[in-house]
C-alpha cells in the first residue's frame, strides 16, 4: 500500500513512492526557486507553488500506474501564505522561513512583553496581513503543509499539524493548542489560523487529482527527518545536512523544561501527536553548512562544480590543520551571534584549494559536533550514535571530518531524502500498516556506519575539539551591532 508524499523543499517540490518495508523511490522533482529581493528579502511564488504541486503530483500518479494510495505531505516549516477563501487565490507571494525582514517588529513587539522571533510564522503573517487584508474577503494564513493540503482538497481542508503549529509562535508551550491571548495581542483573528490535527488518521482526500487519495499526513521537515531514520526513541539524534545543519534529538512525551531556547542554544521541537500523547525533541541549528561549500564554488571559484569539492578535499596533505569556521552568516547553537563571520585558521605557503575545502568540511564537521553537544546537553541524554542524512551525507570528505568531529558512530542514511521517508511512514500510521512512531524503530532502514577513528572523549578527540574552540571563539563578534541581538 504505498503513499504519495509530496515533499516541498526550499528550491523544489518533490513526488515519491514509500511502502511499508521503508524503501523508496522519488517519482517526479519540479523547481520552485525562491525570490530573493534584496538583502533578508526571500519569497516564494505562491501560485506557482499550487500549480507545480498538482503538476508534479500528477506526474506520480501517472509514473505509478495508479498504485498509489495516499498522500502524504513533508514540508519546510515556517515558511507563510495568505491567501482568500473566497475565491483560493494567495494574496500574493508567501514569506520564506529565510526572510529576516521582520526582525525590527520582533524587536518592538519584545518591549511589549511578546516574544517572536523572525524565523516564526507569526511575525510573517502580520506582515502579510499589513500588506493585503484590506483586498480580501475570507483571509487565510497558513505555513506550506496548509497551502499544500487546501490546494490538493479543492479548498476542504483548512489545517495544519503540531509540528509546523509549534514554529508559528502562535502556540502554547505544552502543544495543547493555539496562544489565544498571544494572538488577540497581535491581531490576528482565530478564524484566519488552521486547525491543529493529530497524526495517525485520514484527514480529508484529494479533489484536484485525477486520483482521488486520501490524505493522510501532514510534518514538517525536520520532524519527519528524524523519524525517516528511526530516531524516535529517547536518545536517539540525526544531522540533516543541507544549506545549513540541523540537529535533532528525541527526547519522548515530557516537553523540554525551558520555554524558548535552552541554555545551551537548542530548542524545544514537538515531533508527533497522536491525538493523545505528544512526543518532543531539541534541535540545534547550524546556519551555514552547504551555503558555505556554495559560496566557495560559487562566489570564490574554487572549483567547478559542488560534486568536484569531494576529490579535491581527499586529496588534501594528511598532516594539514587548517581549518574553516562557517559562520557566513554568523553562528547558530550555542552561542547565537548574528555578527560572527566566517574566518579561516592556519594557512600557510603549503595551503592549497584542496586544503581550503578539507578545512570548510573539518569546520562544518566540528559546527556540527557543538550542535550535537548542545542538544545532548539540553535535551537531558547521550547519543551513543548519530543518524545523518541530506545531499552533503553523500560526501566522503565530510563523512570523514563529521566522524573525527564528534567521535561516535555515524548511521549515515541509505535515502539522501529521509524526509520523505520519514512522511510516507507517518502516512503508513495513518493507513493501519504501521502500529505507531514505536514500530518505526523497529525497521531495518537503509543505511551504512561509520566508525570514528577518534573517540569522543580521548585525548586526541578533546585537543582536536579545544582547537576549534579557540578558532570558533576568534569569529565572534565581528559585527557588534548584529552580534546584540538575540531571538
Amino acid at each position: 500500500m504505498p503513499v504519495l508524499v509530496i515533499d516541498v523543499g526550499s528550491s523544489s517540490v518533490r513526488a515519491s513512492e514509500v511502502r511499508v518495508d521503508g524503501t523508496m523511490r522519488t517519482l517526479a522533482q519540479i523547481s520552485t526557486p525562491p525570490l530573493h529581493l534584496g538583502m533578508g528579502l526571500i519569497e516564494i511564488d505562491a501560485e506557482d507553488l499550487a500549480r507545480k504541486v498538482v503538476e508534479v503530483a500528477e506526474q506520480a500518479i501517472a509514473i505509478s500506474g495508479g498504485s498509489l494510495e495516499a498522500v502524504a505531505i513533508a514540508s519546510q516549516r515556517a515558511t507563510s501564505i495568505l491567501w482568500d477563501h473566497h475565491n483560493g487565490l494567495p494574496a500574493g507571494n508567501g514569506i520564506s522561513w529565510q526572510d529576516l525582514r521582520t526582525s525590527t517588529q520582533c524587536l518592538l513587539l519584545r518591549t511589549q512583553g511578546i516574544e517572536l522571533a523572525p524565523n516564526e510564522s507569526a511575525s510573517k503573517f502580520l506582515y502579510l496581513i499589513s500588506q493585503h487584508a484590506d483586498k480580501l474577503i475570507r483571509p487565510r494564513l497558513g505555513t506550506i503543509d496548509t497551502f499544500v493540503a487546501y490546494i490538493l482538497s479543492g479548498g476542504d481542508l483548512f489545517i495544519t499539524d503540531l509540528t509546523n503549529a509549534a514554529t508559528t509562535g502562535l502556540m502554547l508551550q505544552d502543544g495543547t493548542g493555539y496562544d489565544t491571548v498571544k494572538i488577540e495581542q497581535l491581531g490576528l483573528k482565530p478564524e484566519w489560523l488552521p486547525e491543529i490535527v493529530p497524526h495517525g488518521k485520514i484527514l480529508g482526500s484529494t479533489k484536484v487529482l485525477t486520483s482521488n487519495l486520501p490524505i493522510v499526513a501532514l510534518i514538517g521537515d525536520q520532524q519527519a527527518s528524524l523519524v525517516g531514520q528511526g530516531c524516535v526513541l529517547p536518545g536517539r539524534a540525526k544531522l540533516t545536512l543541507g544549506t545549513g545543519a540541523m540537529l535533532d534529538l528525541f527526547v519522548g512525551p515530557s516537553r523540554p523544561a525551558f520555554p524558548r531556547r535552552g541554555e545551551y542554544g537548542s530548542f524545544p521541537v514537538a515531533v508527533q501527536w497522536d491525538g493523545n500523547k505528544r512526543y518532543w525533541g531539541v534541535e540545534a541549528i547550524g546556519l551555514s553548512a552547504g551555503s558555505t561549500i556554495d559560496w566557495m564554488v560559487g562566489s570564490m571559484g574554487l572549483a567547478p562544480t559542488a560534486a568536484d569539492t569531494e576529490s579535491l578535499a581527499l586529496a588534501a596533505s594528511p598532516t594539514d590543520t587548517t581549518i574553516m569556521v562557517p559562520s557566513l552568516a554568523g553562528q547558530g547553537a550555542p552561542a547565537w551571534d548574528f555578527g560572527a563571520r566566517g574566518a579561516f585558521f592556519r594557512m600557510g605557503r603549503a595551503t592549497s584549494v584542496k586544503e581550503l575545502f578539507r578545512a570548510c568540511f573539518r569546520g562544518i564537521a566540528h559546527m556540527a559536533a557543538d550542535l550535537l553537544d548542545a542538544a545532548e546537553s539540553d535535551g537531558g541524554l547521550k547519543a551513543d550514535h548519530l543518524c545523518v542524512d541530506g545531499k552533503m551525507a553523500t560526501n566522503r570528505a565530510m563523512i570523514e571530518e563529521l566522524s573525527t568531529a564528534c567521535g561516535i558512530d555515524l548511521v549515515v542514511s541509505g535515502v539522501i531524502e529521509a524526509t520523505t521517508l520519514g512522511a510516507g511512514l507517518m502516512g503508513l500510521i495513518s493507513l493501519g500498516q504501521l502500529d505507531g512512531i514505536e514500530q518505526i524503530a523497529e525497521l531495518h532502514l537503509a543505511n551504512h556506519i561509520v566508525k570514528p577513528t577518534v573517540t569522543r572523549g580521548s585525548v586526541k578527540h578533546n585537543k582536536l575539539r579545544d582547537e576549534w574552540y579557540v578558532a570558533r571563539d576568534q569569529s565572534l563578534g565581528e559585527i557588534p551591532e548584529l552580534s546584540v541581538v538575540s531571538f
